[in-house]
């Protein structure tokens, strides 16, 4: 093989490990009616009804975001007599609510009392995140980067050549920061409002570098 032409591959893992700093809770609250528009009418009652509830935590209407909205026609089961069940037409108005906050697990713990005490009783998921996840990026695959250079100085010193240029970096496809899925905190009516405790997120990233040795 031509001189020029030797090159030697390394592969660099990046592993950071943060803290979350950001909450974010999904509060659904869920009605049904025979009637489209009471239906409607309803879930904007139960919207503002649990604005309501969280005003003491000092959650403004303006810091609950919809997230998700649907009416749509549901067949229930009203009834069973006599080995006959009974069914009815309804609309099944369903919204998520998304509200976003800086990691206060005092905070947490009173808003969910708040829902647990509330009249709508929503159903509740919780997720801890991070506010700026590409930052936890750049010092992810800023360690990858660094493993990689040390690797090929190990290399190319055990071996007896010299590092050039580098010829080529990629990174890896599924590499980077992906949210933690929410997790199911339940129904505010079961009266339970103990929070999860949060757990340190992951960042991982790797890259493939090729230098050109002699």
């Amino acid at each position: 093989m031509p001189a020029s032409s030797r090159t030697l591959q390394v592969q660099g893992s990046g592993h950071i490990e943060l803290p979350p700093d950001l909450l974010v809770l999904s509060l659904t609250l869920t009605n049904q009616h025979k009637e489209y528009d009471k239906s409607l009418f309803v879930g904007r009652q139960l919207r503002e009804i649990l604005q309501e509830t969280l005003a003491p935590a000092g959650i403004s209407p303006d810091d609950l975001k919809i997230h998700h909205f649907s009416v749509l026609p549901r067949r229930v089961k009203v009834s069973r007599y006599e080995d006959k069940e009974r069914y009815e037409d309804r609309y099944e108005c369903e919204q998520e609510l998304e509200l976003r906050l800086p990691l206060d697990m005092v905070q947490l713990q009173r808003i969910l009392s708040l829902c647990s005490l509330s009249l709508v009783k929503p159903s509740i998921r919780i997720r801890f995140d991070l506010k700026e996840p590409a930052s936890a990026e750049d010092a992810a695959f800023a360690a990858a980067v660094h493993d990689a250079k040390r690797k090929a100085h190990a290399v190319a010193d055990a071996a007896g050549v010299t590092l050039g240029d580098i010829i080529d970096i990629r990174i890896g496809d599924e590499d980077g920061y992906f949210p933690p899925p929410m997790a199911i905190c339940g129904d505010a009516a079961s009266g339970s409002s103990a929070p999860p405790s949060p757990e340190e997120l992951t960042v991982d990233a790797t890259v493939n570098i090729i230098w050109a040795i002699s």
